[in-house]
């Protein structure tokens, strides 16, 4: 066999392979809040991937606490997480109805997900409402979680928010995901500390199909190229 078929056929292979292996979740970007050693706003600085982490919380009610190994990135240490403490008063959040935004890129990717370690506390605002968008503006509702019914008020908990079913996540060239804060009904008076935590936020998904084809229809040019030049 001549040395162009061997580098046809070794490209033909590893597109085999890398197709096997789809389900291999690629990350996106990732946020451990690791990096307390200024303001509270330096901790929405992506600390792995690419990304971006915005809010419209009071500065003075982020603060900071020990972190979790719940969904620890590989490398990553436990060591802080991120609180938005309520503010205001007793039964009367400051920062009610007040969010968070992610801002990711999905281009050439789908099935994506967004998983992280949450709690909030018995005194916090105990619903938060998951919602996406791709402009940044007009949010739809996705998924609403209660981390105090789901872990307690004192433990952390793994969330994961499966953004597979959303056709308009895959292949984004900006995707926004949106969490905000309110009050759930019934539950115990909010107290100004009380808060809800978060720490090692991870936004993964697959190459699409197509990514791989151009990746290796690329590559198999290039040795075809190479190739031809060492046979004149």
């Amino acid at each position: 066999m001549n040395q162009r078929k061997l580098a046809l056929l070794s490209v033909f292979t590893l597109c085999l392979a890398v197709s096997a292996a789809g389900d291999d979740r690629l990350l996106v970007a990732a946020w451990n809040f690791n990096d307390d050693s200024d303001a509270p706003g330096s901790q929405l600085i992506a600390s792995a991937g690419i990304g971006e982490l915005t809010t419209n919380w009071e500065v003075a009610n982020l603060a900071d606490f020990a972190g979790t190994t719940v969904n620890l990135l590989e490398g990553d240490v436990s060591g802080r997480d991120l609180a938005f403490q309520n503010g205001g008063t007793t039964g009367s959040p400051a920062n009610e109805g007040n969010f968070l935004t992610f801002q990711v890129s999905t281009t050439g990717l789908s099935d994506l997900h967004m998983t992280y370690a949450g709690r909030t506390t018995n005194t916090g605002m105990r619903d938060l409402e998951w919602s996406y968008s791709t402009d940044g503006s007009a949010f739809t509702p996705f998924q609403t979680v209660d981390h105090v019914e789901d872990f307690g008020g004192g433990t952390y908990g793994l969330v994961t928010i499966d953004f597979s079913s959303i056709a308009a996540a895959a292949n984004a060239p900006m995707f926004y995901v949106r969490g905000t804060f309110f009050t759930q009904l019934g539950q115990p008076d909010p107290t100004a500390s009380g808060s809800t935590r978060f720490d090692n936020f991870q936004f993964t998904a697959i190459p699409e199909p197509s990514a791989y084809a151009v990746l290796f229809g690329g590559l198999a040019l290039i040795l075809v190229v190479r190739m031809r030049r060492r046979a004149r």
